[in-house]
């Protein structure tokens, strides 16, 4: 099951809100839905985050699309003769279904609705296809043709041929950006009975923590792990070890390898090297500064 996401609209942030609202969600930070981010409902509370990871996402152009109906429409229903009220919403973790009531309360997906109800949608037999190439030399296309990219894909012009092209991940760049990642806020506690000196090192080193946590669980989403990645200090059957790629410090200076064995355990270590020289462009200066703890 996934949490329901859609992406802020800077001019309909407040159809973004209004949805969630009629799903049960309370707004109880007064969220806009203005931001170019993505708005969550996570146990009926409306949360904002950079990054999806196990959540369905939409833009509020393809949940109108696919989910036309709302609370207040009145439909109609199998075996009922008159139109009927949506009384509620509510996501099930796969998809939206409508509640009505006639006799008693009864509940319908889109699809169901569809079939009595206008728009109406097509279904194929054989199912969703991933296209490679839209072709409007057999096409009937309008002048203008509109692509709904979604939050997934861009615009790429490449030897004079535009493609539609799947987003590389984008690492956080910043530890604000890494405790959204982690679902976490990021204001400092108060921290006693330390010297300032103290509280900068080890507060540096718990952002540095947290900023390489947010890096697991990206690489944990991007190899369909279901999970954070983490470093495996066992071989597998087959004798292998688990690559990996680390920032360590060597004489008092910063330095970056590659490791295949169990005997080594690195702090700052990920599944990828991109990975790894990503987290030290953005996070260098932090390294820097609580280095001797590593």
């Amino acid at each position: 099951m996934a949490n329901l996401a859609i992406r802020g609209h800077e001019t309909r942030g407040k159809e973004v809100i209004e949805i969630f609202e009629m799903l049960g969600g309370k707004n109880t930070y007064n969220r806009s839905g203005e931001r170019d981010i993505w708005y969550v409902l996570t146990y009926n509370t409306i949360e904002m985050t950079t990054y999806l990871f196990e959540e369905k996402g939409f833009t509020l152009e393809e949940f109108l699309e696919k989910y036309p109906y709302k609370v207040g429409d009145r439909v109609r229903i199998p075996e009922y003769e008159s139109e009927v009220r949506i009384d509620a919403m509510k996501w099930d973790g796969f998809d939206i279904q409508y509640s009505v009531f006639t006799d008693k309360t009864e509940w319908y997906y889109v699809r169901e609705l569809n079939e009595y109800n206008e728009p109406h949608k097509e279904e194929t037999e054989e199912g969703v296809y991933a296209y490679n190439e839209i072709n409007c030399y057999h096409q009937d296309f309008g002048d203008k043709v509109r692509i709904r990219l979604g939050g997934d894909f861009e615009i790429k012009v490449e030897d004079k041929l535009t493609y539609i092209v799947r987003k590389k991940p984008q690492y956080p760049k910043t530890y604000e950006e890494c405790c959204s990642v982690l679902g976490m806020t990021y204001y400092y506690p108060d921290i006693r009975m330390v010297s300032i000196e103290e509280c900068n090192l080890y507060s540096s080193f718990i952002q540095l923590i947290r900023c390489r946590n947010a890096y697991w669980k990206i690489a944990g989403k991007e190899m369909g792990l279901g999970k954070p990645w983490k470093p495996d200090f066992e071989s597998n059957d087959e004798g292998e070890w688990q690559e990996r790629y680390g920032i360590y410090i060597a004489e008092n200076k910063i330095e970056k390898d590659c490791w295949g064995g169990g005997d080594i355990n690195i702090i700052l270590t990920f599944p990828t090297e991109e990975m790894r020289d990503a987290f030290y462009e953005n996070f260098q200066d932090l390294i820097e500064a609580c280095k001797e703890l590593l």
